[in-house]
């Protein structure tokens, strides 16, 4: 049982789980900022089950990773602990089944108070956690991965938790989205380009892949640009909704973290971006919580 648990904890990738609660810490603060309504059991629920969702994927990336061969001794990511041995395959399967159904059970009072679309954000949520890397045809496979975490990890997750909220989705909700999806894809992208060495031998298109076509070490400024885009989002939103200042602390807060982006441009892949990568989701987490905090306040 103790083993379990450990390897739960470890397929879990704890590093990556920001991605899945800062969408909902923003579209919760800017719900409130829009409304002066707040539903702390909806807001919970929602987090729980983004994060759930978000575990069983890497649950699912953990098992079918080993059982396509994309997962090899030469990956330089964190243990995996189907392939390592440290977990039987049957042992993660029931651990991301188990986990996509507690999700379900939690998103069942979620589907009731949001009615069709949050039905259909939740059941396409969970069938994409899936098909990303397990079924016959494994999204992660096709260079979708930045793509497919740009829609749910920002307009998904934004928009259905400010809907649950307000039963509304704005434009600026919209545009907000826009943050927390092209962070992200950053941390997608540095993923990408770390294992791109392993992906291209087991045959996985990834978007790094792609672009190293074109130009040799072009992936590695992948990260920067998303991280870019990201910044010009929040400084736009701020600036149309005439709370310009608010972008400054999340703009100076990138500052000190641009050397971590800056190093993947300079360096080839190694063991070293999984350090880049948890920083990305460090940053993703503290700017979330610095904008929407600022909202919830202004």
């Amino acid at each position: 049982m103790k083993d379990n648990i450990k390897g739960f904890i470890l397929a879990s990738r704890p590093k990556t789980l920001p991605a899945g609660a800062s969408p909902i810490i923003m579209a919760t603060a800017l719900a409130y900022s829009d409304t002066q309504k707040f539903s702390l059991l909806i807001f919970i629920l929602t987090l729980l089950c983004t994060v759930l969702l978000q575990i069983a994927s890497n649950l699912i990336n953990d098992y079918y990773d080993t059982q396509t061969g994309v997962d090899t001794e030469e990956r330089l990511g964190p243990t995996r602990v189907t392939s390592s041995g440290q977990l039987k395959a049957s042992t993660v399967k029931t651990m991301f089944i188990s986990t996509l159904v507690l999700a379900f059970i939690l998103g069942i009072y979620l589907m009731y108070v949001g009615g069709p679309i949050i039905i259909a954000m939740g059941l396409i949520s969970m069938l994409a956690s899936y098909l990303y890397t397990g079924g016959p045809f494994p999204l992660s496979h096709y260079a979708l991965g930045e793509l497919l975490a740009l829609i749910f990890f920002g307009c998904v997750a934004v928009c259905g938790a400010y809907y649950l909220q307000t039963k509304q989705i704005t434009n600026s909700a919209l545009l907000l989205s826009l943050f927390p999806g092209f962070l992200s894809s950053a941390i997608m992208a540095i993923n990408n380009a770390r294992d791109i060495n392993s992906d291209t031998k087991a045959k996985k298109l990834t978007l790094g892949i792609l672009l190293n076509k074109l130009r040799p070490n072009l992936s590695s400024w992948l990260p920067l640009i998303f991280v870019i885009c990201a910044n010009i989002v929040i400084i736009v939103h701020s600036v149309i909704y005439e709370q310009w200042y608010l972008s400054v602390a999340v703009v100076g807060l990138a500052l000190p973290f641009l050397k971590t982006w800056i190093y993947l441009i300079l360096n080839r892949p190694s063991v070293e971006y999984n350090n880049s990568l948890a920083k990305t989701g460090k940053f993703l987490f503290l700017s979330s919580l610095i904008y929407g905090g600022l909202l919830w306040i202004n």
